[in-house]
């Protein structure tokens, strides 16, 4: 998210990085003055080989959509076209909720000699 939001202002601007949240999750945002996103575009940022950049292969932001899914979190972008763009990642703060195996059950006993 940061690369991209460097790369969005390759003449300078402003770079903000928040993080917010209350009890149940934690919302970490990065907003730059760059060109922003085409309302065209918004609707794909996020899908696999999409993007805006000749020389990009557009997995970047795919991957970390997917990263933020496994950990029950999101990622979304808010474009203002000409103006900037916001990325929130929200992420819980309660531990995950892992499903584990079951515990081993006793050794199998090897035949006994007849």
């Amino acid at each position: 998210m940061l690369d991209n939001a460097l790369e969005a202002m390759p003449q300078g601007g402003r770079l903000t990085l928040g993080l917010a949240g209350d009890q149940e999750v934690a919302v970490v945002s990065v907003s730059d003055t760059g060109q922003g996103i085409s309302p065209h575009d918004l609707p794909y940022l996020f899908e696999p080989l999409f993007s805006t950049k000749a020389d990009a292969v557009g997995m970047n932001l795919a991957i970390a959509k997917r990263i933020a899914s496994e950990h029950q979190g999101d990622l979304r972008a808010e474009g203002r076209h000409k103006a900037g763009a916001t990325f929130l990642l929200t992420l819980p703060l309660k531990p995950l909720e892992a499903e584990l195996p079951p515990p081993p059950g006793p050794p199998e006993r090897p035949p006994s000699p007849k």
